[in-house]
């Protein structure tokens, strides 16, 4: 097994096997004339409809990172956020990777106790978050930099930065660092099911198991609606709704709702979907709730139920002949 050769083909041209996670799932795109493909689609709560590029997520991406700077973010350092599916988080996502730092997910529904945890574990530096998540914080505050995506009311009664102020005055080119590929670009903690949650590492050299996984085992292809339902904010929706889609080139879709049976088929229909990647529980209830009988009916006249799905993909869990 050739290594060196995995690497040249999933990411061309790199220098004495060093890796920056940014140029791996975007700027290589750009550099290599895909910018105007479109890397994500996002819907929020309300219906609407957001669509960046790879070109748009570059300049993003380098405000953002120029912003983390500006904090004194050092290669390594730990930069988290705490919210919902949105381009903001993909934004620093890749912002972090860019400079060298260590990205590390707070699912939005940690506790005071969880998030405490994570962050004197890992010495996060900075946090992003949102109104409806800030309390949680509490005094957490005062060891870390807090950023608000939001208003800037809602900023000020903080004391916190207010997110789209200061990225708006940030310059939109950055150089990406590369790294070693043992050097880490995640900051992950196991569930905790046993015992207390454990600090996992991710190296820059599992971007080509991440590409190994999309390729061969989504079957994610060129041409399809990719939509991964899992919450980045734990490691199979980083991984594989952010990372091994984007690092593929392939569009990745955001769907802000939260989950329920009618809105996932109504998503699936609206966004044409054609490979989604599911956990086992979500599966079982769209199977129980009825709302999927008509999709794969040719003959039916319900428009509306129609999927365009070519393949699905489920993880976590084993899935019974039932569902399957």
């Amino acid at each position: 097994f050739d290594m060196n050769a995995l690497l040249t083909e999933i990411f061309g041209e790199h220098l004495d096997d060093r890796l920056n996670a940014y140029m791996a799932c975007c700027g290589r795109h750009v550099r290599d004339g895909r910018g105007d493909n479109i890397a994500l689609v996002h819907e929020d709560t309300s219906g609407n409809v957001t669509r960046m590029s790879f070109a748009e997520l570059d300049k993003a991406s380098a405000q953002v990172a120029n912003l983390l700077l500006s904090y004194g973010v050092q290669i390594g350092d730990q930069v988290a956020t705490m919210l919902p599916r949105t381009p903001e988080l993909l934004t620093i996502v890749l912002a972090t990777w860019r400079i060298g730092a260590v990205y590390q997910p707070l699912f939005t529904a940690f506790g005071y106790d969880s998030i405490k945890y994570r962050m004197d574990k890992a010495n996060t530096k900075v946090v992003f978050t949102n109104q409806e998540n800030r309390g949680k914080f509490d005094d957490l505050a005062k060891q870390t930099k807090m950023v608000l995506v939001g208003s800037k009311v809602d900023a000020q009664s903080w004391g916190d930065d207010n997110y789209a102020e200061k990225v708006a005055t940030q310059s939109q080119t950055v150089d990406a660092v590369s790294l070693d590929t043992d050097a880490p670009f995640l900051q992950m903690f196991t569930s905790g099911t046993v015992g207390k949650s454990k600090g996992v590492s991710v190296p820059l050299s599992a971007l080509s198991a991440f590409y190994l996984y999309m390729r061969y085992a989504i079957d994610l292809r060129a041409d399809d609606n990719y939509w991964n339902m899992a919450d980045p904010g734990w490691a199979y929706g980083l991984y594989y709704a952010i990372t091994g889609p984007l690092l593929l080139g392939v569009t990745t879709y955001f769907n802000e709702a939260g989950f329920d049976a009618q809105n996932t088929r109504d998503f699936m229909v609206r966004h044409k979907i054609s490979n989604l990647a599911s956990s086992p529980t979500a599966f079982r209830m769209m199977k129980s709730s009825g709302v999927f009988e008509a999709a794969h009916n040719d003959n039916s006249n319900d428009n509306e139920a129609k999927l365009s799905l070519r393949c699905a993909n489920s993880a976590g869990e084993t899935l019974n002949t039932e569902v399957v």
